[in-house]
Formats: structure tokens, C-alpha cells, sequence
């Protein structure tokens, strides 16, 4: 059996391992313990590890809730010993601080437990156990961090002992300073010695007062610092294409330039000023996806003005890339748009000459907070000829499809192939008689609709999440295949009948609206 194991073919492996991978709509504990028990097989079989090495190594997840700590000192060990294995690494994910993930578990496993007792006795037992598991360890991680490229302030922070005994000055909503019980030493040490990834995504989440939340300065210093790459192997990052940095707090920025012609950056769940975002997309170049999610603020913060809201102030700096950017993402959908109703409407979008994708809130489009519903404004104007793709989140009652389709329509003569239109869910206008008409009305929101090659319809409703908010969008698709006043006659239809009615007939697979 072992030898059947042993002398699977490559390609088979690759099939296997994309099976075990997450995917949507499967329980991802399952996923993670089927992928760890592949790798338990695969180390335990010498003549099977070599060929499925370059599978195991090329993602790596650090400090993940899933895994806890010790896969990343696990792994970090491990390159230390062998540093020619993190050049198969191609995809860093980089999760929030190990101590703050294993504290908010603890928490939420047992609420009733005295909240001062359970943090303190909890991290003693997270120290303790690092330390006893191999306590050679900290010597390996000083040796490769002295061999490495970085400034004198972040290895001495990454360097400093941690105490098992050492009395740990807690209160309320305050980490230590201990970076070692944190997991960031470990992270350091991958990412440092991980020069030939590909992709970098970041969870700065966490408490201000937690060590591993101030690491995540550091940690885009180091992949954006000019010392730093300059201290750098000729060649480091020259394969990175793509960094996502999810949760990021105004109190973060970075400076300088980056150590390739990356070609995605983006922001998710991200409370982050114009000014960084600005210096983001100017150390780059040749950037051609670039994506901006602004988080919502809570109910006892306001965002501030000025600076945060002049999107305009991305003017220049998205300039500089028109000749390679063809994807563009501006929303903030958790917020309703609130940051951006103050603004005018934005006014470079033209000015990219190969823009080919935009995900935009009405808002930027209209400016000061008008709707496309009621917009007077030619919006065909202040968009590129280049668009094929175009997404726009809107804020308005389903009822206002037909006009807003109304104002859209002339784009298809310009070569748009695709449109979607979002709304949010606003369940009272499904009501007859004061009930929900859960089988004929929005039921069918409760599924995505999925193009039927059969169906000659070019067009469907379809049910989905944004950003954590449910929202109804409505596709177009295939435009460039639609008559001259196809797409104005639909939307006449939905303005003189319930859009209710469109979307049952819809369901129930009537062609009274076929265009």
C-alpha cells in the first residue's frame, strides 16, 4: 500500500491537494483537518515527501486561528534548519496575533470566568508551553535574524526574552509587551526568509496595546522600506504581484518603495486616510488592480474630514498607473457610503485610459450624495470608452431599477459588456398583505441565479453578500450582443410594473418580459 502511495504522479497530487483546500460552502475545520492529516502522511513517508513538497510549502498560513501557534514556530523551525524551503513558498497569510487569537477563544469559550484570572492564567500556559517545546529554538530564530537584512530597532524587538515566571502587568484591555508569546518573532522569521512569494495578505487586527498589532508596522516596513530592501539578496520579492491588507487602522502607514512592479494592492475592512492609501499606489508602478474597502465606522465615531473623504486626493497617484490599471474597487458598503456623500463626484475615472473593470459606489459617480435615481447628470461622460465591466452598489429601493437602468443604458453603445446593480434588502417592499410571500416574492433572493447557457435571457436577478451586508443585484450580461433599445425597453417595463412582479415572473419562468 505504502508503495502505491509513494509513487502517485505529481499531477494527481495537485488534483488531490486542490480537493482538500478550503472551498466555498464547506465546513472549513473539516478542510483544515483533512489538509493537516495529508500533511501528517506526507511527512511520514520519506519517498512521498519530496513530491509533494513543493504543494505543501507553496501556502502558508501564520498564527492561524485554525492551526494556533504552533504551525507557524513549527515551520519557522523548520526554515531556519533548511532556508532553501522558503523559496517554494508563493502565498503568505498573515493572521492576527496569536496570544490576542488564543485570548479571544479563551473569552469566548467561557464568558463567566473571571476576566482578569482567565487572561493572565491562560497566557502564562501560552508562554510556558513555547518555551519548554523546544528551547533551542530561540537561539535558531536570533542566528537566522542576525543573518537577515533587518534594521537594528526590529531585531532588537523581535530578540527580546520572554520570562515564563515573569509577572504580567495586566488590565483591562492592555496586552504586554512580551513579542515572543505573540508569535511575531516566528512570523518575522518566514516572511524574511519567504523572498520569492507571490502574494502577501495581512490581518493587522487586534488590540493598539498588543505587540504583534505595533509588529504589523514593522512588517510593512519591511516589505516597502528602501533600507530594508536595499539590505536585501538581489532579486528578494522580485516574484511579489499581489498584497492585501485587511484591517487597517489609521494608526498604520508605510513609506518608500516597494521591491517590485506589483500589480494588486488591496484594502479590505480598512479604516485607513487618502494619505496612506496615496502613498500605497505611488510606491508602486506598473499597478494594474487596485482595490479600496473602507471599513464602517462605530456608532461612537465619526469619521474624520478632510483628508479621509478628498478621494480626489488618489487623482495623481491612480494617473500614474494609466497605462497598465485596468481594475478599480472604491466602496464602503458597510457604512451605507457614509464617508463619501460630502464628496463631489469623482473626477479622474476618464482619464484612465485602460480601465476595463470599476466596482464604484453611486455616490462617487452622482457626488454630494445625490441618487442615481434621480441624477440629471451624464454619467456615461465620466467614465473611460475602455469599460467593459462596471458594478455599481447603490443605496436607493429596488422600485428605482428601471430609471437608474434608464441612466446606464447608454453605456452599452460604448462597448459595455457586463453591468450589475446592488441595492440593499429592504424586505417590506416583498410584503403583500402585511406577510412575506416567502414562496413567490423573495424566495428567489435567496439564491444566487446562475447563467443558463439554454436560456436566451441576458439578464437575472441574483441574492448575495457584500462586505457582511446582504444586497439584491440585478446582471446584465452579453450587452454587446443587445439591440439598439433592448436595454431602454426593459427598463421601461421594470419603471410601469412592480419590480416584484418581474422578479416572480422571473422565477416562475415567464417570457412576459423577454426581451
Amino acid at each position: 500500500m505504502s508503495s502505491a502511495i509513494e509513487n502517485i504522479p505529481p499531477e494527481v497530487l495537485d488534483e488531490v491537494l486542490s480537493r482538500l483546500r478550503p472551498a466555498n460552502g464547506a465546513r472549513y475545520e473539516d478542510e483544515v483537518a483533512a489538509m493537516e492529516t495529508f500533511k501528517a502522511l506526507c511527512l511520514s513517508c520519506k519517498t512521498l515527501l519530496p513530491a509533494v513538497r513543493k504543494q505543501l510549502y507553496h501556502s502558508v498560513s501564520l498564527n492561524s486561528f485554525e492551526l494556533h501557534q504552533d504551525s507557524t514556530r513549527q515551520l519557522a523551525r523548520t526554515l531556519c534548519k533548511a532556508s532553501q524551503l522558503a523559496f517554494l513558498i508563493k502565498e503568505i497569510t498573515v493572521r492576527w496575533c496569536a496570544r490576542h487569537t488564543a485570548l479571544h477563544r479563551r473569552e469566548m469559550e467561557k464568558q463567566k470566568e473571571d476576566r482578569e484570572y482567565s487572561r493572565t492564567d491562560y497566557c502564562h500556559d501560552e508562554v510556558g508551553a513555547l518555551e519548554e517545546h523546544n528551547p533551542e529554538d530561540k537561539e535558531d530564530f536570533k542566528k537566522v535574524l542576525d543573518s537577515l537584512p533587518l534594521d537594528s530597532k526590529v531585531r532588537w524587538k523581535l530578540q527580546g526574552d520572554v520570562s515564563v515566571t515573569e509577572q504580567l502587568p495586566w488590565f483591562e484591555g492592555e496586552f504586554t509587551e512580551l513579542t515572543g508569546s505573540c508569535g511575531g518573532l516566528e512570523a518575522m522569521v518566514v516572511l524574511n526568509l519567504a523572498t520569492r512569494a507571490k502574494k502577501v495578505l495581512i490581518e493587522p487586527w487586534g488590540s493598539k496595546n498588543c505587540p504583534w498589532w505595533k509588529g504589523c508596522q514593522d512588517l510593512l516596513e519591511a516589505l516597502w522600506s528602501r533600507t530594508s530592501l536595499a539590505r536585501r539578496p538581489a532579486g528578494s520579492y522580485a516574484a511579489l504581484e499581489e498584497i492585501e491588507i485587511d484591517g487597517m487602522n489609521p494608526g498604520l502607514s508605510f513609506n518608500g518603495k516597494i521591491c517590485t512592479d506589483l500589480k494588486r494592492l488591496t484594502f479590505t475592512q480598512s479604516q485607513v486616510f487618502a494619505s496612506t492609501v496615496v502613498n500605497a499606489v505611488r510606491s508602486v508602478s506598473g499597478l494594474e488592480d487596485f482595490r479600496l474597502e473602507v471599513d464602517h465606522w462605530g456608532d461612537d465615531a465619526k469619521p474624520p474630514v478632510g483628508p479621509f473623504l478628498a478621494i480626489e486626493a488618489l487623482r495623481g497617484a491612480l494617473l500614474g498607473h494609466s497605462d497598465t490599471l485596468h481594475t478599480l474597487t472604491i466602496t464602503n458598503l458597510p457604512n451605507h457610503g457614509y464617508v463619501f456623500r460630502r464628496q463631489p463626484k469623482i473626477g479622474f475615472l476618464a482619464e484612465l485610459s485602460t480601465l476595463r473593470c470599476l466596482e464604484i459606489e453611486e455616490h462617487l459617480l452622482v457626488g454630494h450624495g445625490g441618487s442615481l435615481a434621480h441624477n440629471t447628470r451624464d454619467i456615461p461622460s465620466i467614465l473611460p470608452r475602455t469599460l467593459r465591466k462596471l458594478v455599481v452598489h447603490t443605496y436607493n429601493d429596488l422600485q428605482t431599477l428601471g430609471r437608474i437602468l434608464l441612466q446606464l443604458s447608454p453605456l452599452r453603445s460604448r462597448g459595455l459588456e457586463f453591468l450589475k446593480i446592488t441595492f440593499p434588502v429592504y424586505w417590506e417592499e416583498f410584503m403583500i398583505n402585511g406577510h412575506y410571500q416567502l414562496n413567490t416574492m423573495h424566495a428567489p433572493m435567496f439564491c444566487t441565479f446562475k447563467r443558463d447557457p439554454s436560456c436566451k435571457l441576458r439578464y437575472s436577478f441574483g441574492y448575495g453578500s457584500y462586505c457582511g451586508e446582504e444586497r439584491i443585484s440585478m446582471l446584465f450580461w452579453d450587452l454587446n450582443l443587445w439591440g439598439a433599445s433592448e436595454l431602454e425597453r426593459l427598463a421601461q417595463r421594470l419603471i410601469e410594473n412592480r419590480v416584484a412582479d418581474f422578479i416572480r415572473d422571473q422565477r416562475q419562468g415567464s417570457q412576459k418580459y423577454k426581451t
